[in-house]
């Protein structure tokens, strides 16, 4: 990634792959505002470099301090352009290419930048490459929900295509997959696949997923599920009865009522803060 990268007057880029001198894990991992973790990346030659530091004028943009931070608000059209996905999308490629000599820092690092952007062309190479990427599986989730333009069909897809891949692949067999994809359809009805959900609820054993699920039933108004569930409520552990306590408000009016009234007396401190809460931001 070109920010950070103090250019000299006569630096040029070609491929960025070929001149990357990758900074530590650890720096990838602290974010894209700071530069000085991605000095060490270099570029060979043709085109402008991103950040040259005032000796010329063939950077993007100039800067005095090479620890400024740099907002991606701020920068004109042109400088937008230079930094987007084009660039990012050959470095992600150029890491996937690797197979498991890839570097994972550099592929979190591109894809908490390209979810900043909006920008949703990885998407088909991350999910043809999933398991090969599954140690960040969380950047994954937190890119495909930062992707606010994708139009209806294309998200219900990438849901499908998602909740697939957690059923029929080796990411199947822990549950920190499981949880974070459904995180995405607990957070949101965007994704659709509400009909899924009983299904894999029933099929699903650690509390984990099976939290991120009520929950996601309750964004989608599955009432008819909750009606019955008061009476496993303190069947259910710690985690998963607050999820439950919580997604019951998607029952209307006199049915939450009723229900929250048939469990109160048993209770803890916690829980009924949760009820209250509920109460206030029902799932409606």
């Amino acid at each position: 990634m070109a920010v950070g990268h103090i250019g000299q007057a006569s630096e040029h880029v070609t491929q960025v792959s070929k001149g990357i001198k990758a900074a530590t894990p650890a720096a990838f991992n602290q974010g894209i505002n700071d530069g000085a973790a991605l000095a060490r990346i270099r570029f060979t030659d043709e085109e402008p470099v991103f950040l040259a530091d005032g000796r010329g004028p063939n950077g993007v943009f100039h800067i005095k301090d090479r620890y400024e931070e740099i907002d991606y608000d701020d920068l004109d059209d042109k400088q937008k352009q230079m930094i987007s996905s084009l660039i990012l999308k050959d470095f992600f490629i150029n890491e996937i290419q690797k197979g498991p000599d890839l570097d994972i820092a550099i592929i979190k690092f591109i894809l908490r930048r390209m979810g900043q952007l909006g920008d949703d062309s990885l998407v088909a190479t991350i999910i043809s490459n999933l398991e090969l990427i599954h140690h960040a599986y969380a950047d994954v989730v937190r890119y495909f929900q930062n992707l606010r333009h994708l139009i209806p069909p294309r998200r219900y897809k990438l849901g499908s295509a998602l909740i697939e891949l957690i059923n029929n692949s080796m990411m199947s067999e822990l549950s920190y997959y499981r949880m974070w994809t459904f995180s995405m359809f607990s957070h949101s009805t965007e994704w659709n696949n509400a009909q899924q959900f009983q299904t894999l609820m029933n099929a699903s054993k650690d509390q984990f997923s099976r939290r991120e699920l009520i929950l996601a039933m309750g964004r989608a108004k599955q009432s008819h599920w909750f009606q019955s569930q008061w009476r496993h409520l303190f069947d259910e552990p710690p985690w998963t009865r607050r999820a439950l306590l919580a997604a019951a408000s998607c029952m209307a009016g006199d049915a939450s009522t009723h229900w929250y009234r048939s469990v109160s007396p048993r209770l803890d401190i916690l829980e009924k803060a949760v009820v209250k809460w509920a109460k206030k931001n029902p799932f409606a």
